[in-house]
């Protein structure tokens, strides 16, 4: 199915939002963009497959890996509220 959705062909651009829990325990911030993946729990190994198939199929795909991205960080802001702050 997603060599259907993002074929080559297409224009689409792709967007992710993923999460750092990508990597393992192991990593701290910040991390680098090429470190090897090593998810651990079911919600990260969902989040690096769906980036191995944009990456795969598709030219136009663009992932952000977000840490906090709607849970609440140190200062009591979550990603999103920062984001919206920032307006």
């Amino acid at each position: 199915m997603a060599e259907n959705l993002l074929n080559e062909n297409s224009n689409t651009k792709w967007i992710q939002f993923s999460s750092d829990f990508v990597f393992g325990p192991e990593f701290n911030a910040p991390i680098l963009e090429l470190a090897p993946k090593s998810p651990i729990s079911v919600y990260g190994k969902q989040k690096s497959l769906l980036e191995d198939e944009l990456l795969e199929h598709s030219s136009n795909a663009h992932i952000f890996r977000i840490s906090a991205l709607t849970t609440t960080t140190a200062n009591g802001k979550t990603f999103l509220e920062k984001v919206i702050d920032k307006k």
